[in-house]
């Protein structure tokens, strides 16, 4: 039981501390999969706790159940600390030269991240996760974005921007962003 114990642990871990690349290819079946992660969290506390009752009423006789034990408890708490991972891949994907970020229904959030190495990324989190990649152009007040083909985004991917001076604050601009030259969506992404 503790060897089985051990594996599923530290599938889990890498699972977890691995969901930089994933978690954005998931779309709609994330938020499934978030929950599976969660029960699972939850079954491998409960099952630590069970196995520190076993080794106590053994009195630590069985040195394996206490390795597992520590190790268990490391993992675990790595994760509780660190829940999207120990390791930021994203700053290993050069530095911000833009975010700009919309909120919209549903508390539903656009990200459009672009950074100094030529990488353009398109974030949606609506109901689950969706990330695009791609590069960027400026041209004068006008950034041009081509993303890489996705099943799950044909329709929303969006092709252009224009930067604009927010009428309201005078001291931020506004992200004007455009699906085609033909029909556009109308939202203001925020600088931040």
């Amino acid at each position: 039981m503790p060897k089985r114990l051990l594996l599923f642990t530290l599938l889990y871990f890498s699972i977890v501390h691995t969901s930089h690349f994933w978690s954005g290819e998931l779309s709609v079946f994330f938020l499934p999969v978030f929950l599976f992660l969660v029960i699972s969290y939850i079954v491998l506390i409960v099952s630590l706790f069970i196995q520190i009752y076993k080794s106590i009423k053994e009195q630590f006789y069985n040195r394996f159940r206490s390795q597992v034990i520590e190790i268990m408890f490391l993992l675990l708490f790595l994760t509780f600390i660190f829940p999207e991972g120990i390791i930021d891949f994203s700053k290993y994907e050069g530095a911000d030269i833009l975010v700009a970020t919309y909120e919209g229904v549903a508390n539903c959030i656009d990200t459009i991240t672009v950074r100094d190495n030529g990488l353009a990324k398109s974030k949606n989190v609506c109901f689950g996760i969706t990330e695009d990649e791609g590069q960027y152009s400026f041209i004068n007040d006008t950034i041009y974005l081509s993303y890489k083909e996705s099943i799950f985004s044909k329709e929303r991917t969006y092709k252009f921007g224009i930067i604009r001076r927010n009428t309201f604050t005078k001291n931020e601009d506004n992200l004007i962003i455009f699906n085609n030259k033909k029909r556009f969506s109308w939202n203001d992404l925020f600088n931040t």
